[in-house]
């Protein structure tokens, strides 16, 4: 059956009019290179397929990944001039700059086909946790692990608590375990662990547990804000995930939430809180609260803010591009290369295109209810 799927890709390659890889590396004991495709053909056709994982038993240094990497698009049939983009994680084999994966795939192509557009990103999704993990709440993440890992990590604690949530007027039954490396775990442990914070706290106080930090009404603070900005990062890796996502798409989800980062702010330095809901709902619940500030956590969006602007910079020198794809109607033609220019002005005059393209962009508004209820209102 594998050997029928290649059979089936090597002819279907023969179509490709470009086409972009992927990789992952997953180290465990024998390192996994797994190369994804995604393509499309002479009719706008677009496809996505794993196309190997290859295992490196020995050494995985840049020139072996390279000639693996290299031996997988030959044996599929691909051609490496037809090759537009490689993203990947961003390990240093991967991305070094003379002697990186990505570099020698440049060199390769450039060196056959001079006029080629070969493009290297980092992954889009990767790079947004990696700007997760400058917020600084590093003491609130920890005490919250180690709590859930005390609940959960022992059979007898773990019962004790659950018959405990039982007794309570209580939707939840447990309190879920946290990986790092699933970032839409952390969202849901520490929202979790919100909601919960007086039955956890009475239940390690029947443990004879000290519970000074988690009462502490700073750390608590710094609680509720850690489940809403997790809350908006989840929200966004979701909308960075999926198939059949454009790069323009991705791009416009990752300047909109730096944009929203940005009024995040200003409303922060005002005490305004209708964006973060359970740091309004601690504030209007707390009777001291008058005296804490949650205007304290600017420095922390103005931190994430900076990190996204200088890890998504790389992207920026392509806004032309993402414009023609995303708004071939109103791009500046004089800004297009010179082979697209004819080509782009006959695309703009047809007013059977235009329309069809109007009619695509009132079905896409679907997507944002409130919006579309205020076009209709």
């Amino acid at each position: 059956m594998a050997g029928d799927l290649k059979q089936q890709l090597k002819a279907t390659s023969s179509r490709f009019e470009h086409f972009s890889i992927d990789e992952t590396v997953d180290i465990t004991g024998i390192a996994q290179i797994a190369v994804f495709i995604r393509a499309c053909d002479n009719e706008f056709n677009i496809y996505e397929e794993l196309i190997e994982l290859i295992p490196v038993h020995d050494t995985t240094t840049s020139q072996d990944v390279f000639d693996k990497v290299e031996h997988v698009l030959q044996d599929c049939g691909l051609d490496l001039s037809k090759l537009a983009c490689l993203a990947t994680e961003g390990a240093a084999n991967m991305v070094g700059r003379r002697n990186g994966v990505a570099a020698m795939l440049r060199t390769k192509i450039e060196n056959s086909h001079p006029d080629s557009s070969f493009a290297h990103f980092h992954c889009i999704v990767h790079q947004q946790n990696l700007c997760s993990k400058i917020l600084k709440l590093d003491h609130v993440l920890s005490l919250v692990t180690t709590t859930v890992n005390y609940i959960r990590g022992r059979a007898l604690n773990h019962r004790q608590f659950s018959q405990l949530l039982e007794g309570t007027d209580n939707r939840f039954i447990d309190v879920p375990f946290y990986t790092e490396d699933r970032w839409l775990s952390c969202h849901k442990m520490l929202k979790r662990f919100y909601l919960l914070r007086q039955e956890i706290v009475t239940f390690l106080e029947m443990k004879g547990q000290n519970t000074d930090e988690i009462r502490d009404e700073n750390w608590l603070q710094d609680l509720a804000f850690a489940v809403d900005i997790t809350a908006r990062l989840t929200d966004l890796n979701l909308k960075l995930e999926g198939k059949n996502k454009l790069i323009t798409q991705l791009y416009d989800d990752i300047m909109c939430f730096i944009t929203k980062i940005s009024l995040w702010k200003s409303q922060l330095s005002n005490e305004h809180l209708v964006h973060f809901p359970k740091c309004k709902e601690l504030k209007d619940t707390a009777n001291t609260w008058s005296v804490l500030s949650f205007a304290k956590y600017f420095s922390h969006l103005e931190l994430l803010s900076k990190e996204f602007q200088d890890r998504f910079r790389d992207f920026s020198s392509f806004e032309h591009q993402f414009a023609l794809c995303s708004a071939p109607f109103i791009y500046d033609v004089t800004k297009a290369e010179e082979s697209l220019q004819m080509e782009l002005l006959e695309v703009q005059s047809d007013s059977t295109l235009r329309a069809k393209y109007l009619e695509v962009g009132k079905v896409c508004l679907k997507d944002y209810g409130n919006v579309q209820l205020y076009i209709c209102e």
